[in-house]
Formats: structure tokens, sequence, C-alpha cells
């Protein structure tokens, strides 16, 4: 197991020592591999490429997914690490700098983490290459949360005191890490609304601190069964996790809300509309579409010497703590779940079965008591139907199970049977043991209204994988 930490001298050594002598570290290194990278698409020294290649292949990867980029482009997340990182392929994938620490743990564990990205039920961010040029290592992975959005709430959540809230109420929150270790001033007690004792202490520091509580107090809305969804796959990842022995890892999260009436209408942007396409995770909450974006990034972190001599150092920090072991970690994290209720509505999407695309033209379906929604009236206008994220029409129709498939069939038989003329028409038809007018027309209707209604759950996300890590601006 690694001892180094993240980034040392030592660790670099010791992965460059590895990779050119015939001893245990070589035995987990596959040179190879025929891409290029970078838009001058320059050769790089790929590692174990054929256990990435079966990640590729199941997402449909294109060979070329690596020479969308300018290495120029990249610049620090603005997390802790500070590590390097770009965008490619319009923000699809990301490709991050590895420390030595990450590169020689991912090594060591590739086959275990393809075996997990390969799963469907896991959070876990996916990777699809693992590569090294000019004397860096980089780590070419799926972005988790879609590129440029202004998310109503972004947070970094670990389960402990080191949760962060990365935006609130549309506004991002810049990190204002406290480094005021005066011994004649109070330390973690200064983070306390009512305390002024620090005179570094700033306004920026107060809505960062702000931020920390709310990610670590705040409870968050799905429907009954995202909430038994959510605390399965955080479950089976932290035992995964755990069974690494890696810690410090984090559950990046996000939400956009949006006025639901602007929703039914289909007044929202094409922005918005991609959105509600894409996510897996999509409830109404009151009066508000709550849209989410969620994967668990930074999973590479051994236990080493350094993070239990910072478990000392942050005794007297407020609990639960960030540097403990795996396990611990791992029950902390698990916890994460629990702060997931199930108090929102569903909010379902139905397939256009004639459109050949991956998800097709979708009408968004929202569910409401039926008392508070009556079925459409045809004759107002039809339906919305969202194509590819455009609007082409009316307000968005709203459907209660089964009811305006039963009135749509009342209206259908009344309006078959009315009149002396229809009426004798249809015991005529009995008679003979033929279909009438109105019992073809009432068919049709239900027919017509019967289709298949999708939970959001079951709907693929299309071309775009499963979660990645977030560039922290």
């Amino acid at each position: 197991m690694v001892t180094q930490g993240s980034g040392s001298t030592n660790a670099n050594e010791s992965i460059k020592s590895g990779l050119k002598s015939g001893g245990e570290q070589s035995k987990l290194v596959e040179k190879k591999g025929e891409m290029t990278v970078g838009e001058k698409k320059e050769k790089a020294e790929f590692f174990n490429d054929s256990e990435w290649a079966k990640i590729r292949g199941k997402f449909n990867v294109d060979p070329d997914f690596l020479n969308g980029f300018s290495f120029k482009n990249l610049s620090e997340g603005g997390g802790k690490g500070g590590s390097r990182m770009t965008r490619t392929n319009g923000g699809k994938f990301l490709i991050k700098e590895m420390s030595a620490g990450d590169h020689q743990a991912l090594l060591e564990r590739t086959k275990d983490f393809v075996a997990i990205m390969l799963q469907d039920d896991t959070l876990i961010v996916t990777f699809f290459a693992h590569f090294k040029i000019k004397n860096s290592v980089f780590v070419a992975m799926a972005n988790a949360l879609p590129s440029g959005i202004k998310w109503t709430y972004l947070f970094d959540l670990k389960g402990c005191r080191d949760d962060k809230a990365m935006a609130m109420e549309g506004k991002k929150v810049p990190a204002v890490h406290k480094r005021c270790f005066s011994c004649l001033q109070c330390w973690y007690c200064c983070d306390m609304e009512s305390c002024s004792c620090c005179s570094c202490y700033s306004e920026e520091r107060a809505t960062y601190y702000k931020g920390k509580t709310v990610a670590f107090e705040c409870p968050f809305s799905f429907t009954s069964k995202q909430v038994a969804h959510l605390q399965k796959l955080i479950k089976n990842d932290t035992e995964r996790l755990n069974k690494l022995e890696v810690m410090d890892y984090s559950l990046i999260l996000a939400y956009r809300d949006e006025e639901l009436q602007s929703v039914k209408n289909g007044e929202i942007s094409e922005e918005t509309k991609e959105l509600l396409r894409t996510s897996k995770f999509v409830c109404v909450l009151g009066n508000k579409v709550r849209i989410y974006f969620m994967g668990i990034i930074d999973f590479l972190q051994d236990w080493n010497i350094k993070k239990d001599i910072a478990r000392c150092i942050k005794a007297c920090a407020p609990h639960p703590l960030s540097t403990v072991p795996p396990p611990l970690y791992a029950e902390q994290f698990n916890r994460l779940g629990e702060r997931m209720k199930g108090d929102a509505e569903d909010f379902k999407i139905l397939e256009d079965k004639k459109e050949s695309d991956v998800l097709g033209s979708i009408e968004v379906k929202l569910k409401e008591e039926a008392e508070k929604q009556p079925a459409v009236d045809a004759e107002k206008g039809e339906p919305a139907i969202l194509e590819g994220g455009t609007a082409v029409g009316g307000a968005i129709p709203i459907v209660d199970n089964d009811e305006p498939q039963q009135a749509a069939a009342d209206e259908a038989k009344n309006k078959g049977s009315g009149g002396g003329a229809s009426n004798k028409d249809n015991k005529e038809s009995k008679e003979k043991g033929e279909e009438s007018e109105g019992q073809r027309q009432s068919k049709d209707a239900v027919d017509k209204l019967g289709a298949e209604d999708t939970p959001m759950d079951n709907v693929p996300i299309g071309s775009t994988p499963r979660a990645s890590e977030l560039p922290v601006e």
C-alpha cells in the first residue's frame, strides 16, 4: 500500500523506478495504446489500456475523444489538491492531471475500478483512459455535471464537517480557508456567527462557513422511490471503496429549480429542456421542478502516514472529521443517504416510440391530484412535445394515472351512441355480431391514450456517461 502523500517527490520517484524495473509495480502496467491526445494529436504512453477500452466500448466512446482539447488550457480546479484540468468534447469529458499518489493508487486498482465502472448500480465517476505525456500523468473521465450550468445549489459532500456548498441560491461560493492559528485568538470557535474576535475574519469567509453549515445539515428532497434507489447506490459504493481501502471521496451533488407552471407551459430554456432529458433524478417539490445531477469523485486517496498525522492535528476540530481511516470514513459517508427525504412528487416522461433517437420525442408528464388538475381538453390545444429538447405545441398535459383515459373513453362512447339513428345502427350491428361505430371510436380512444408512462428513473441517460469529476471554478 502507498505510504507517500499525494504529490510528494519520493512517491514520484517510486513510480518512475517501479515502471523501469521488473518489480511488482511493473506487473501492474501495460504501456500500450494507439490513441493520440490533444489538438496536436501527440503520442502518449497509456497505462493498462486494454482494461479502460472495455469502458470506452460500453459507452461507445469515439477513439479520437482525446483530441478535442489543448494542454495550454489546463488550469487548477480550485480544490485543496490544486490539480490542473480541462474539458473536452463540449464539456462531456474532463482531462485531469494526477498526483504521484493518485497515479500509483490507480495502477494498483485498475481492474477493480474497471469492474465497478462497468456496473450500472454505481454513482462512482467513469474513467476512460489513463496516460502519460511530457512527464505528466492524466486521467480522462466523464463529467458528472453538465458544463456551464447556473445551479441553484451545488454541494461537495463527505458526510462530515468538511461538507461545503460551492453555489447557493444561484451564486458561486468562493472557498475561503481560514488560516488564523494565533494562540491568542480562537481557532475553530471564531467561525461562530456571534464571534468577531478575529480581525482577519472576512465577509467572504462568513459566507463560505455558512455554506459549509448548510451543506452539512440540509436535507435533500426526492421521491420515495428515488430515495430508496439512492440509498442503495451509496451503500453499495461505500462498501466497494472501503474494500479498496481508500477514503476522502466526495458526493458532488447539484440541483436546479424551475417553476412548475413554466415547465407545464413549456416556457423554459433550451438548457433546461436538455437537463430534463438527461437527468436521472427529477421530482416535483411544491411549485418547483427540481433537477438533480450527482456522482462520487476523488476516490484514489490511500490512508497513509500523512493522513494519520493530520488526524491527530485535527483532534480538537469539529466532528465528524474527514481525516479518518477507510472503514470509519465509509460509515460516515453512508449516512448521507439518511438526509435524503421522500417528500417530493413524481415527474415523469413518456417516450415517443416513433422516434429513432435514444430518447426520442418526449412528452413531459407531471403527476398531480385529479381534483387539482382535470384532464386536458383536446379542443383547447395540442399537448407540448419536447423534440430533442424543443417545445412544439401548447401547454404540457398533466396526466393523473388512468382517469384521463377513462374520461376520454366515456366521451367517445357517448359520442358514438348519441342520436336515434346511431342507436339503431348499434342495435343492428350488435345483432349481426359486428362492432358499432361508437364501439370502434371508444376502442380507438382508449388505445390512443393508453400509452405506458415511464418513470424518469428508468429513462437512459443516452450518450452521456454516468458521472465524473467536477472542475471547481
